[in-house]
């Protein structure tokens, strides 16, 4: 699902990640899966995604 919200946005992997202030690695396993962001990065990804924290947090404990 997290694959989905950033196609969506129209930001590439390091594009996000510098609006975030992390490492382009570390998006790059939130994509695939293999990882999960901290609780403090996800209001900023739902600000930078315009979306709600509730669909933040669905993307990585979503079983789609």
């Amino acid at each position: 699902m997290f694959r989905q919200l950033l196609r969506a946005s129209g930001y590439t992997q390091i594009e996000l990640a510098r609006k975030l202030g992390v490492t382009q690695a570390l998006v790059s396993k939130w994509v695939t899966g293999r990882g999960t962001p901290k609780t403090v990065t996800i209001p900023k990804i739902a600000e930078v995604f315009g979306v709600s924290v509730d669909e933040v947090i669905a993307c990585f404990t979503s079983k789609e």
